[in-house]
């Protein structure tokens, strides 16, 4: 039997991950490759319009969790979302979940990835690929397949899983091979992973870090498990090797989507990273962090040069949240307390504003220019003269910037 076959065979009789249609009533399921104001922004410092000429695709989108988060950021807009995916059983899912949120803008194909380009799908403004390559016989058979299906000014948002932070889950793999081999029942081989994940060292790596991968499981049960420990082919790759493959496609990596987990100076802050190429300075900050199990990078076309990001000082430009909906948990938190935990693959960081940061952050409502939030808050903060309110801007804002919360496109 082919990687191919096994795989979409695994998630016929597994779909992951584990969703329940009647779900949809009460919760919907982000994820940050799929957050379009901040892809807008990135690559077309929010000047591309979300209309009936914008297409997305999800590349493999299992059960549809990227899919419905973009259509419903797209309803009414004219936009479309396609899905594709191998798996009928997940597409079943993802086309339920659809119906019960009633979005009439998004498709759902079944069919490879890798045949994307002869499927009649396309060109895409924007593709995203969460943990898909790296399940594929050639991942850069996939990664031309996208690239050939994206506009020449497009993106592609990919997860990968990390090298460095899967080393124990490569370590029960490698055990249950030997101890759940692929010829018996899979029934037999989860009562196997099961029983043994219980009894593992209490020094273990997989032990000690299974806080990283206990929420898959209780969140998808069996699915989760066979996709974590006996799934039929899995890799995983390190910065340089991202790097090797986007090239090796005539893509580049733009940049990841989180920057801080790859800056050495997050984990260092007096490293001397000045004789270090880009490249190289993400190496680091990935082997200082240690526990890095998914890379989630932004590519374009190899010679496309995304646009610089917009001065934050701009009063004629507007601050916008780039959270969906943008009154989520994380800003509310931030104008009430002045401070939250931003979740972060393998973990979360602390983002804070002071006092005068949280009038600040308060008055951006996606609408304002700079120039109106600056002028509200010194009208609700007499005491603080304008040069501080604009330090303080820049301070806050850089906070926010960094953690993918918040960004400055032009007006209009």
């Amino acid at each position: 039997m082919g990687v191919r076959q096994s795989v979409e065979d695994q998630y016929d009789a597994f779909p992951y991950p584990q969703r329940r249609p009647d779900d949809e009533r009460t919760r919907l399921i982000s994820g940050e490759l799929g957050e379009l104001a901040l892809v807008n922004h990135i690559y077309w410092s929010g000047q591309r319009a979300f209309d009936d000429q914008f297409r997305v695709l999800d590349a493999g989108c299992g059960t549809g969790d990227a899919a419905i988060f973009m259509a419903e950021q797209l309803r009414g807009s004219g936009a479309r979302v396609t899905g594709v995916d191998l798996s009928e059983a997940s597409l079943a899912v993802a086309r339920a979940r659809a119906e019960v949120r009633g979005l009439d803008n998004v498709d759902f194909e079944q069919g490879a990835l890798e045949d994307l380009p002869q499927q009649g799908l396309g060109p895409f403004d924007w593709i995203v690929s969460f943990g898909v390559l790296h399940h594929l016989e050639s991942p850069q058979a996939g990664l031309n397949a996208l690239r050939e299906v994206c506009k020449p000014d497009g993106g592609i948002g990919v997860m990968l899983y990390g090298r460095w932070g899967r080393v124990p889950v490569y370590q029960l793999q490698e055990l249950f091979r030997l101890l759940a081999p692929g010829d018996l029942s899979a029934a037999d081989r989860i009562k196997i992973v099961q029983a043994t994940l219980p009894r593992l060292n209490p020094a273990h790596w997989a032990t000690i870090g299974s806080e990283s991968w206990q929420g898959e499981l209780q969140d998808s049960g069996d699915a989760a498990l066979v996709d974590l420990f006996l799934h039929a082919q899995d890799r995983a790759y390190t910065v340089a090797e991202t790097y090797e493959l986007a090239e090796s496609c005539g893509m580049r990596v733009a940049r990841p989507l989180f920057p801080i987990l790859y800056q050495p100076r997050t984990y260092l802050p007096d490293a001397d990273i000045d004789p270090l190429d880009e490249r190289e300075r993400q190496s680091v900050g990935e082997l200082l962090h240690g526990r890095i199990s998914t890379h989630q990078l932004l590519l374009a076309h190899a010679g496309h040069e995304l646009p610089s990001p917009h001065p934050p000082d701009d009063e004629s430009a507007v601050p916008a949240w780039v959270r969906f909906p943008a009154t989520d948990q994380i800003s509310d938190e931030l104008r009430s307390t002045g401070k939250a935990a931003v979740p972060l693959p393998d973990g979360y960081m602390e983002v804070r504003v002071n006092d005068v940061g949280r009038a600040l952050v308060d008055g951006v409502d996606g609408r304002k220019p700079l120039g109106e939030v600056l002028t509200q808050a010194a009208s609700d903060l007499p005491g603080v003269e304008r040069p501080q309110l604009e330090e303080e801007w820049l301070r806050a804002f850089a906070s926010m910037y960094r953690f993918n919360l918040m960004v400055m496109d032009p007006a209009g």
